[in-house]
């Protein structure tokens, strides 16, 4: 299982302390270098990523 299924997070958000998702429970466990948001349904994961992409289309996307 991909880790975007096993999260619940299948835009792979990546974990920021200073982003409070609604419905994120923390950040993924059982990998040897955690990254991911992990949501407590995959609804909720779908939801932040819409929000992630509105978010880009609104103020534009820079990519670092």
């Amino acid at each position: 299982m991909s880790r975007g299924i096993r999260n619940n997070n299948p835009g792979n958000i990546d974990h920021n302390p200073a982003n409070k998702w609604q419905g994120q429970i923390g950040i993924e466990t059982g990998v040897k270098n955690p990254r991911f948001c992990l949501f407590e349904s995959p609804e909720y994961g779908i939801r932040a990523l819409m929000k992630l992409l509105t978010n880009y289309h609104k103020n534009g996307y820079q990519r670092n």
